[in-house]
């Protein structure tokens, strides 16, 4: 663990100084040189250093917390830098879609190209280990059709683990991402319908997902891709039918 003591930044010398200052702290974080459990220096002597006022120094704190960076500890003037997560990777990219307005159309085209791609890289790399999960999340699934919820909350596991299964680590993190923003649009269109519609439904979620764990662990990387690419038409349709 580093000592406050020993840790040294640059004046700030820029008239947005807090995004400077989060810049440099930020960098010494993901290249290492503060590691996870480091506490910050005091606010008072990051003032020293930085040579920026109490509310600057505060603003980059905020900024460096809102990423999931560092966990600002109350009362004490101070701060610990963080485990790093998926999580210091995931709002910011969630804040992005939405501050630059990017269409569900844009959305859903992407993640239709980076789905058939880790579809396939999961039938080549997926292991023991990876198709037992999916086997459960499938099993557990079929015993759900009939509570929306709940099976629509297996369908979004099932791509988690098709994701990690794919061993591309920024598959997860992205799928895990787009999967947030498209649930809420699946779920409001297969709950508008009738609970029989729902059910069948769910059945038509349930019955393409084993035919992707059937091609994955089979190792077929085109009928992988070939069989996600069907669901994602499919699911493309149901959420925006006039397309």
């Amino acid at each position: 663990m580093n000592d406050p003591k020993s840790m040294s930044f640059e004046p700030i010398v820029t008239r947005r100084a807090s995004e400077a200052i989060y810049e440099q702290i930020r960098d010494k974080i993901l290249s290492g040189e503060i590691k996870p459990s480091d506490k910050l220096p005091s606010e008072r002597k990051l003032i020293d250093m930085f040579q920026r006022s109490r509310p600057t120094i505060r603003e980059s704190l905020r900024m460096l917390e809102n990423s999931g960076l560092i966990k600002i500890i109350p009362g004490s003037g101070g701060a610990i830098v963080s485990e790093i997560s998926t999580e210091s990777i995931e709002h910011p990219l969630e804040n992005m879609i939405a501050i630059q307005q990017i269409s569900s159309e844009e959305l859903f085209e992407f993640r239709t190209m980076i789905e058939v791609t880790y579809c396939g890289w999961a039938a080549q790399r997926r292991t023991e280990e990876d198709l037992e999960r999916l086997k459960n999340i499938l099993e557990q699934s079929s015993n759900l059709t009939a509570n929306t919820d709940h099976f629509l909350a297996m369908d979004q596991k099932f791509h988690s683990v098709l994701a990690q299964a794919s061993k591309n680590k920024l598959s997860g993190i992205v799928d895990n991402v787009l999967s947030k923003i498209f649930h809420e649009a699946l779920y409001q269109s297969i709950t508008s319908k009738s609970p029989q519609e729902q059910i069948a439904e769910c059945h038509n979620i349930l019955n393409t997902h084993r035919e992707v764990l059937e091609a994955v662990e089979s190792g077929d990387e085109e009928a992988a891709q070939s069989c996600i690419l069907n669901h994602l038409e499919w699911y493309g349709q149901l959420i925006n039918p006039q397309h």
